[in-house]
């Protein structure tokens, strides 16, 4: 198990699976990252010796704040800010996402199970949480 900003990789992934693991790094990015460094996407973290590892992770430190790419916590922060301004304002699209619904114009009557679903969990989860303080 490689660590890569805190996040457990195994050593038989390649090279861009490896980068995809980190939140706010995709395929493409991580494929412009292999190229920006010049080794092979389809290279296993787990035949790089420790000192190419290392230097990997400093590259990767590098390419990141070169591109201003947001990752990780920053971005969850970021993502979770823009949600609750929407919910403050009281747009549509805040208070479809607080209902748990679908929030861009799908049909909800005969679709929508998953959200529905996910709604009706929480529920649960509320009412059981509740009745566990009452005994």
């Amino acid at each position: 198990m490689i660590q890569i900003f805190g996040i457990q990789i195994s050593s038989n992934q390649t090279l861009q699976q490896a980068i995809t693991k980190i939140h706010g790094i995709g395929p493409n990015r991580s494929q412009q990252f292999c190229q920006y460094i010049g080794l092979p996407s389809s290279t296993t973290l787990g035949n790089l010796s420790s000192k190419k590892r290392n230097w990997v992770v400093k590259q990767l430190e590098k390419f990141i704040t070169e591109w201003n790419i947001i990752i990780d916590i920053e971005l969850r922060q970021k993502n979770n800010l823009a949600m609750n301004t929407l919910r403050a304002m009281n747009s549509y699209r805040g208070v479809r996402n607080a209902q748990g619904l679908p929030v861009r114009g799908q049909n909800s009557k005969s679709n929508a199970r998953t959200q529905r679903k996910r709604r009706r969990i929480s529920a649960i989860k509320a009412t059981d949480s509740k009745s566990r303080k009452n005994k």
